[in-house]
């Protein structure tokens, strides 16, 4: 979704895993604390800090 401002507002939720972890977009993860559900990895966003890879957000979509 976009704001009126212009900004890109995800509405899926949104799992942050440490810079260690295997993940790529398809991937399913199954919540079992916190959220439950199956879910599709819809995107691996990795976020930086300022010595280099801290961790990624993935982006996530319910599978029904």
């Amino acid at each position: 979704m976009r704001t009126e401002a212009g900004d890109v507002v995800y509405s899926n939720p949104l799992l942050a895993v440490g810079k260690s972890a295997t993940v790529s977009e398809r991937n399913h993860i199954i919540g079992t604390t916190g959220f439950t559900g199956t879910y599709e990895v819809v995107k691996v966003l990795p976020r930086y800090d300022g010595t280099g890879l801290h961790h990624y957000e993935l982006i996530l979509e319910a599978i029904q």
